[in-house]
């Protein structure tokens, strides 16, 4: 790099930390700047984007193509994926699942470079990985990773979320995440009802108690019988939870999509959902019902979406450019207050342009930059992470669940 495309690197360097209500120090440490720069010294200082984990020296040169990809529901909205589109002048198209189960599926039954990146829940990261679908990514084609919170960053991962590593490697990096505690109608259930998930068995909910329709669900009923790890139990700790799931029978209304629940919520078929939560509470608040979300003191499950690469892509770069998107400050903003359902994320440099430009969602996302956040609760030891069944086969986690909903 020549001294004056350095110069007008580091002249860019003082405007964007100054932007940011951070020091020269901070931002470099969570941007990543000078590093990303280097890799690309003849584009220069010119190349360099708007929001610290999206300064584009590092873009790769994507000019035409379509990227395909597997993704939950709401996903493929624009309001997520057009301004990836417009910058590189291509088109995004995707299949969204149902469910983790059904993404696997398609993974495995599509012809290969039928798709070039993958959504999936950190926990079935492990399957596509061992069932050959995925390559390992390295992390110096990413550096946005290094404006992520230490939780989630490279070490962060490799102790909490083993399931995305393999000797020495990342097959995916986080997108986003939330929380599946408690959602609740506040005509119904009161905060102080929700403190516990002792309220489903309440004569106030009989009937009227909603599940997300999938076995990884009965996990809080885990952690209210004193499961500390909800999904690394032995048979008596199993048999405890579902023994506890199963006498919420009479309390059920029914089980259902994501889609569904937010119908049921809204005309008040459900008062209540276990292993809801923000990405429940916040989209039916905006549209005016009395829904919250809350952690009951017994602890919630995170859920953790993650991005990966199919082994067989046929756009690489693109894929590649479009997880740099994806885990930008500009694109985590975007997934966060995804029109579909809301979700925290773990960006630090996302958290600073979401207070700038949306106040209001940092707040309601507990995304505080001072003070009290969604952290706060990890940090606690509150959170528990979800994974696959450690000392059963999923299939024995879904036979209990079919039983519950056949009793």
């Amino acid at each position: 790099m020549s001294k004056e495309e350095r110069e007008g690197v580091e002249e860019r360097i003082e405007q964007e930390s100054a932007r940011y209500g951070m020091t020269r120090s901070q931002f470099l440490k969570w941007s990543g700047v000078l590093a990303a720069a280097a890799t690309v010294a003849p584009r220069g200082a010119a190349a360099l984007g708007a929001t610290p984990a999206r300064l584009t020296a590092g873009d790769l040169e994507v000019k035409s193509g379509t990227l395909k990809w597997l993704s939950w529901p709401g996903h493929n909205d624009k309001e997520f994926l057009a301004p990836f589109e417009k910058k590189y002048g291509v088109n995004v198209k995707g299949k969204e699942y149902s469910g983790d189960d059904n993404m696997l599926a398609l993974a495995t039954t599509a012809p290969p470079g039928t798709f070039d990146v993958v959504q999936a829940d950190a926990e079935y990261i492990s399957l596509l990985r061992k069932a050959g679908l995925l390559m390992p990514l390295n992390p110096a084609d990413f550096p946005e990773v290094r404006a992520f919170f230490p939780e989630f960053g490279l070490k962060g991962t490799q102790k909490s979320f083993p399931s995305v590593w393999y000797k020495g490697q990342p097959y995916a990096f986080i997108m986003r995440y939330g929380l599946l505690e408690l959602a609740y109608n506040t005509k119904f259930v009161k905060p102080s009802d929700a403190e516990s998930y002792r309220i489903l068995w309440s004569k106030k909910v009989k009937g009227k108690v909603g599940w997300f329709d999938w076995w990884a669900h009965m996990g809080p009923i885990g952690l209210y019988v004193g499961n500390k790890d909800a999904y690394n139990v032995n048979t008596a700790q199993f048999n405890k939870m579902t023994k506890a799931v199963y006498s919420l029978k009479p309390q059920t209304a029914g089980y259902y999509s994501i889609a569904d629940l937010f119908n049921v919520f809204s005309n008040e078929e459900i008062y209540i959902e276990p292993a809801g939560g923000d990405w429940t509470a916040l989209l039916l608040e905006q549209q005016g019902h009395p829904i919250k979300a809350s952690t009951p003191k017994e602890g919630a499950i995170q859920w953790t979406e993650t991005l990966g690469i199919f082994k067989d892509a046929k756009n690489l770069d693109l894929a590649k450019a479009f997880i740099r998107y994806a885990l930008s400050a500009e694109g985590q903003v975007r997934t966060a207050i995804l029109p579909a359902y809301q979700a925290n994320i773990p960006s630090r440099a996302g958290w600073v342009l979401m207070q700038k430009e949306h106040p209001d969602w940092s707040k309601r996302l507990r995304q505080n930059l001072k003070g009290p956040n969604i952290l706060s609760q990890y940090h606690a030891g509150r959170i528990s992470i979800r994974k696959l069944p450690v000392q059963q086969p999923i299939k024995t986690w879904d036979e209990a669940w079919t039983k519950f909903k056949n009793l």
